[in-house]
């Protein structure tokens, strides 16, 4: 069971206190205009709250696109899926599940800009799965755009973390309270270049 609840663009956080906020500041310092930032420029210890929150998928474009979880986070606590490392968004074994999943995957890939959204879905027996989820290209050592940047952080209404003594992962559910379209889109335009890394310059 996959009921969403709440299904929403969120603005582009701030702050030194928020974890994603800091992860799209050094996502966008890195790629110094870039489409992507190159996969070898990212650090995955750079915010200590995100370790074990962090995905990295590989796309494969075509009809329709594959994206592939070659990096499934230890610390994601995922209600459907323990492990998916190897794995395609397809076989995430809740239908409506895996339908958000790519719906977000594949925004980010076709706009080439990054995707923040608030999930809250009812799995049944009272149990919510709420979180926030922060998408960002990111480009293979090759230099092209083909991998995305995922990281996920629980609220703390969330079937898991609720009653959890652990803060870690966790998120005050008034966080990111409003949304305008305007706030959603505060971003730099990239330029064309598909990776900052110097050989790409």
């Amino acid at each position: 069971m996959f009921d969403l609840v709440i299904d929403r663009e969120l603005p582009r956080p701030v702050g030194a206190d928020d974890p994603m906020a800091r992860l799209w500041d050094e996502w966008d310092r890195k790629r110094a205009g870039a489409i992507a930032l190159c996969r070898e420029e990212f650090d995955p210890f750079a915010i200590p709250e995100l370790v074990g929150r962090i995905n990295i998928v590989k796309i494969e474009a075509g009809r329709p696109t594959r994206f592939t979880f070659r990096l499934f986070g230890s610390g994601m606590d995922d209600p459907f899926e323990s492990e998916m490392t190897m794995r395609s968004v397809g076989e995430i074994s809740e239908p409506n599940y895996a339908d958000l999943v790519q719906r977000s995957y594949l925004q980010v890939f076709r706009l080439k800009r990054p995707f923040f959204a608030e999930i809250k879905a009812d799995i049944g027996n009272g149990d919510l799965f709420h979180y926030c989820r922060l998408v960002l290209p990111m480009s293979s050592d090759r230099g092209t755009y083909d991998t995305l940047l995922v990281a996920s952080l629980r609220y703390a209404d969330d079937y898991h973390v609720r009653d959890s003594p652990s803060k870690i992962g966790q998120l005050d559910g008034f966080r990111y309270p409003e949304v305008t379209p305007d706030a959603a889109h505060r971003w730099s335009e990239p330029t064309q270049r598909p990776c900052s890394s110097p050989q790409n310059q």
